[in-house]
């Protein structure tokens, strides 16, 4: 008989019904259990229709099968599936019969159903418990391997909202005073108030306690006005000592009590990783030596230097510091030519160390820098040891013509103490770059105080040249139909993209300024060929393609060279197919690669005459095709782990015009 089809002899007889238990018993959820309840018991009841309601995840009943339509405002009979003192669920049945005979078969069937319904919840609960055990083997799996604190934390966040199915993570910073967000994956950064409410006192306090929490957000809670609806947290580390781990999501996701037993587990296994991350790192760098120098460590160099000022004073002696710098070192990794410049300062340490006493000590005190401290010895004996390392430098034939410049500053006839022995040495060596490098420089009072005056002034120069090109920039983006505040934007992407990739400080400043003057040749281009919204004449595209050129020459003089050079080669490709030159690869300077994506990036999410507005997965997707030809696909995929992680979504928006 058809399933939901009355039978037309009446319901059905006890043999029947021992059939239809057998029938459910070999059955299971995924093969149409709960429409093979409905339909025996319309057989066993004669009923024209039947709905079997079951717990949702809220708690509430919900319908999860129904067969054959009930009459307009027809009551139902409602029948509570019970296994023990449980409720498994409730049938409804509409024009059932209440004849004597069909009493104790209606009573083997409800039995029968709800036996099958318990067994199928355990089975599926079974299956769920063992795929979360297999999730949460895998998560941990991705925490074993060591990594820096950083990406620990990452991947911690990342494999908790995998594991959960979060929309986001976050780890919460523990301590006397309010909590602080440490780290955060999938939203935007939250405030005191946002903490305020995911972590009242009392929940601190349930979680420090271990005992972990899931639920739903309150309504007036701000997170709900971020689409975050139900959240769990967890304590890392006892007492919550590294703080809390923390999931978000946008339904209403609040875990089951063997979830949040599977959350507490990672939490603690996600302690462990970070706590071994931590001190992994204070291993290496309390391990004297540095990797690549062979020399002590700027660790160990600070504690000796500091032993050794004090032992001079006691003795009445001198001391002198010797600070090294290779130059040209910091543009081998503004080119992203990191490994060629510890390659020459590995080279300078093999000159150091035959030329040490025994007494001496010579160190990597920075990225560049090399140090060498001098017991016993004045500033004379400090200046010939940095000539005698600088001329052996120079005239060593493997090294390629790269030269060395040396400060040197001494105990008690210029310094004090430690810390301002090696602030005048550094600063003497500043001195001899600044005048053209390979030289050594004695440190002097008068002439480092001209220094600091003469930075000053240049700084203040520099700051108020790139006002004028900045404001220029943002003259040329306005008549440029869709460009308004491009180049600002630009200038933002790259300089944040310039650290993911490995340039710190000055030299993603840099990036910064080059990016926001990377147009600034537009200049000198027609105002036609500018706003033209249709394709552009080949002569007119030639024309076009002189503003890097143009832009190269107007900062002559004006702002540092590696700037300039930028400027020119943002418009080449990796494939060797751009201009002004058609350079390749690594030839292409690093900050004018990432100049280039940043520029695409903006221009792709901006709407234009001649390319309008596209999403950002879009935009990715359209960077990545092209990452290997016209893009550097390193600098391609930390913008896209950028935005992953949430970092670049404020560029995003600006550039939106938002």
């Amino acid at each position: 008989m058809a399933a939901g089809m009355r039978d037309p002899s009446g319901p059905a007889s006890l043999e029947a019904v021992a059939d239809i238990v057998d029938t459910l018993n070999r059955r299971d959820g995924a093969d149409g259990l709960r429409e093979a309840i409905l339909a025996g018991a319309m057989r066993v009841t004669g009923a024209r229709a039947a709905r079997l309601l079951e717990a949702a995840v809220d708690g509430n009943m919900a319908t999860t099968a129904e067969l054959g339509r009930p009459a307009a405002h027809e009551r139902a009979d409602t029948v509570t599936l019970t296994v023990g003192d449980r409720s498994v669920g409730r049938l409804l049945l509409w024009g059932a019969s209440d004849a004597g005979r069909t009493v104790a078969a209606r009573r083997i069937l409800v039995r029968g159903a709800a036996l099958a319904l318990d067994a199928d919840a355990a089975q599926a609960e079974l299956r769920q418990e063992r795929a979360l055990g297999r999730r949460l083997a895998a998560a941990v799996e991705s925490l074993r391997y060591p990594a820096e604190p950083d990406t620990t934390v990452k991947v911690v966040l990342s494999q908790a909202r995998g594991l959960f199915n979060g929309d986001a993570a976050v780890l919460v910073a523990a301590g006397e005073g309010p909590p602080v967000v440490a780290a955060r994956e999938g939203t935007d950064p939250l405030g005191e108030a946002d903490l305020a409410a995911l972590l009242p006192p009392e929940r601190r306090r349930g979680l420090a306690g271990g005992t972990p929490w899931s639920g739903t957000l309150a309504d007036d809670c701000p997170l709900r006005g971020r689409g975050f609806v139900s959240a769990a947290l967890a304590a890392v580390g006892g007492g919550a000592s590294l703080g809390y781990l923390g999931l978000l999501w946008r339904g209403l996701e609040p875990l089951v009590p063997r979830e949040l037993e599977a959350l507490g587990d990672y939490a603690a296994h996600a302690e462990a990783a970070m706590t071994s991350a931590v001190l992994q790192r204070e291993v290496r760098e309390l391990t004297a030596l540095d990797p690549v120098t062979q020399l002590f460590n700027a660790r160990y160099f600070s504690a000796r230097v500091d032993q050794e000022a004090q032992r001079a004073q006691r003795g009445c002696q001198p001391l002198c510091l010797a600070v090294l710098m290779v130059d040209g070192a910091g543009d081998l990794r503004a080119a992203g030519r990191g490994a060629a410049a510890d390659a020459l300062l590995a080279a300078l340490a093999q000159h150091v160390v035959p030329r040490l006493r025994a007494s001496d000590i010579g160190a990597r005190i920075a990225e560049d820098e090399l140090a060498i401290v001098l017991p016993e010895a004045t500033g004379i004996a400090g200046y010939a040891v940095g000539e005698r390392l600088r001329i052996a430098m120079r005239d060593d034939a493997h090294l390629e013509g790269c030269t060395v410049s040396v400060g040197v500053s001494c105990m008690p006839e210029q310094a004090h103490d430690a810390a301002e022995l090696v602030e005048q040495a550094r600063s003497a060596v500043i001195w001899a770059r600044r005048h053209g490098g390979d030289r050594s420089f004695v440190y002097d009072r008068g002439v480092a105080e001209s220094l600091v005056e003469t930075e000053r002034a240049e700084r203040a120069r520099d700051e108020s040249l790139i006002a004028s090109l900045s404001a220029l920039a943002a003259t040329v983006d306005a008549r440029q139909p869709g460009a308004r505040g491009h180049s600002d934007r630009v200038a933002r992407v790259a300089s944040i993209l310039a650290a993911e990739v490995g340039l710190a400080g000055p030299w993603a400043e840099q990036v910064r300024v080059a990016a926001l003057l990377h147009d600034i040749g537009k200049v000198g281009v027609d105002d036609d060929i500018l706003a033209r919204e249709g394709p552009l004449e080949p002569h007119e595209r030639d024309e076009m393609r002189r503003h890097a050129e143009i832009g190269h020459r107007m900062l002559a003089g004006g702002v540092p060279e590696p700037v300039r050079e930028w400027v020119l080669r943002h418009h080449e490709r990796v494939d060797g197919t751009g201009y002004p030159d058609g350079l390749a690869g690594d030839d292409i300077p690093l900050p004018a690669r990432i100049i280039a994506v940043a520029d695409a990036y903006d221009a792709l999410l901006s709407d234009r005459p001649r390319s309008p507005a596209r999403d950002v997965h879009e935009v990715l997707e359209e960077l990545m095709r092209g990452a290997g030809t016209r893009f550097d696909a390193a600098v391609v995929e930390a913008l896209v782990e950028l935005v992953r992680r949430g970092e670049a979504a404020l560029s995003a928006t600006l550039a939106r015009g938002a």
